[in-house]
């Protein structure tokens, strides 16, 4: 004789059907209904899914608050454009501490003029060469440099004067630089001195 109790209760994908009012069958959702007067452990089950259900539609129900919609559009505002300027230095670096280095806008996303212009993936940078990555906001001209070079003490926490101002910029020890509002077009061709940290 077996006296092992069979396992009447249905499974657990048609107890969610049934809170979710999905049963097409009108005896299996009978069925369920006469099972859950009987059984605390479905019953209980069932509650914790019709609570879980109703909170959802609530918050569904709910309007999207407007500081959301401003932070959406101000991510499809906030469209940035990537320049690439490359350093050469003037003269052989020989340890000097401070250097001065020619600056040549080798790529840019913005509509500067594109001539003699080179891909981003195409440009030569030797051992004493500096590469910045400027990354700037269409919206607000915020700017930030992404200094890199093959030697870190050309990028790690170096300071960059960019024109005749006493303004130096100096990067972090990834070679981070925030800028704030410049206009990136003035650097071509120019002048920019280099300083490191020793």
């Amino acid at each position: 004789m077996n006296t092992q109790k069979q396992n009447t209760c249905p499974e657990k994908y048609l107890l969610e059907s049934y809170v979710n009012n999905l049963l097409t069958s009108p005896a299996v959702n009978r069925s369920i209904t006469d099972h859950l007067i009987n059984c605390p452990k479905c019953a209980a089950f069932v509650s914790e899914l019709q609570k879980f259900y109703n909170i959802f539609e609530k918050e569904s129900m709910l309007p999207v608050s407007s500081s959301i919609f401003e932070k959406i559009n101000q991510i499809e505002l906030d469209r940035v454009a990537i320049t690439s300027i490359l350093l050469k230095p003037v003269e052989p670096l020989n340890g000097h501490i401070s250097m001065p280095f020619n600056a040549k806008i080798v790529f840019s996303t913005q509509n500067f003029d594109q001539k003699n212009l080179v891909g981003i993936n195409y440009i030569p940078a030797e051992s004493d060469n500096i590469l910045i990555r400027v990354i700037q906001s269409l919206a607000t001209q915020e700017t930030t440099f992404y200094v890199f070079a093959h030697k870190k003490r050309l990028y790690r926490r170096i300071q960059l004067q960019l024109d005749s101002s006493a303004a130096r910029y100096k990067s972090d020890c990834r070679g981070k630089i925030k800028l704030g509002r410049y206009d990136i077009r003035s650097l071509d061709n120019k002048i920019i001195n280099v300083t490191i940290d020793h």
